[in-house]
Order: structure tokens, then sequence, then C-alpha cells
């Protein structure tokens, strides 16, 4: 395992856990906190079997569905927080969305690669 996919595992692991934390904190649904949760474990799990023969083994065809099912639960949660999310008024109109573009981008990169890394596995074991 190369030493770039655990600070991706990290990175994901960090961002499920905060989004977890947010939505209890807001009193979200307990289900819909649950289904970021295991959302963002497929998208560990397909990191692991990126990096481990052993794992994707082991998930084998599974991996492509559920990666396919994370996928949409983050993108419905990601617009869900787009369009939630609330201007700060010390900042100007265009660093409003800059910061929304950025967190997008940050999201859509690191959930998204794992999701399309994880299809690309799963597939392969058809």
């Amino acid at each position: 395992m190369r030493w770039w996919t655990w600070i991706w595992i990290g990175f994901v692991a960090w961002l499920t856990i905060g989004g977890a934390w947010d939505d209890h904190r807001d009193r979200r649904r307990p289900f819909g906190i649950v289904l970021g949760l295991a959302s963002g474990c497929v998208c560990i799990a397909s990191i692991l079997a990126f990096s481990f023969e052993d794992v994707a083994a082991a998930i084998g065809r599974w991996l492509a569905p559920l990666c396919l099912l994370a996928g949409c639960q983050i993108a419905i949660e990601a617009v869900r927080e787009v369009r939630t999310l609330a201007p700060d008024a010390e900042l100007s109109a265009r660093e409003n969305r800059t910061i929304a573009a950025l967190g997008v981008l940050a999201v859509v990169v690191t959930f998204g690669a794992a999701v399309l890394v994880g299809v690309r596995i799963g597939v392969r074991h058809w």
C-alpha cells in the first residue's frame, strides 16, 4: 500500500465522520446519518480494494453496485448541503461562491475517485 492511500483513507474518514457529526448536530434523521456513514465506509472499502487484491477478491462483484449507491447518496447529500449553506456576511458573494465551489470540488475529488475506483474494481470481478 502506498503512503498516499493512507492519506486518502484518512481524508475520507475525516469527511465522513465530520459530516455525520454535523448532521447529528443539525438534528437530521438518524437514517440519513447512517446512510452517510455507510457511504463513507464503502468508499474506504473501495480504496482498500484498490490497494489490496485480497480485499478486492473478498468484496468482488458487490463493490460496483455498492459504490454506485454510495455515489448517488453522496451526490444527493452534497447538493443538499450546498443548497442549505448559509453565506458568511463578512465575505463577498464571490468569496462565498468560491468557498462553496472548493468544498464541492474536495468532495468530488475525494469521494468521486473512490467511487470510480470501486466501480472499476467491481466490474473487473464480474
